[in-house]
């Protein structure tokens, strides 16, 4: 909204980077995640995996949609 209200367009880029990085943690199959596990064991249970309760990613979506269009 920065640069919308002053014009000067100095943030574009940063903007689109920050919103498509968030999209990295997406997968082909749809699902998601913010959270990777990277110990191998925690508490005996096996580690290196992405988190699956961890999935808040809807936020970048509505971001990118809001950018994307105007909104």
């Amino acid at each position: 909204q920065y640069d919308e209200l002053t014009g000067k367009n100095q943030y574009s880029n940063d903007i689109v980077n920050i919103l498509r990085a968030g999209l990295s943690n997406y997968f082909e199959d749809g699902r998601a995640s913010c959270a990777y596990v990277y110990p191998d064991r925690i508490d005996g249970k096996a580690g290196k995996h992405y988190d699956d309760f961890s999935n808040e990613q809807d936020w970048i979506l509505m971001f990118y949609l809001m950018n994307s269009t105007g909104y």
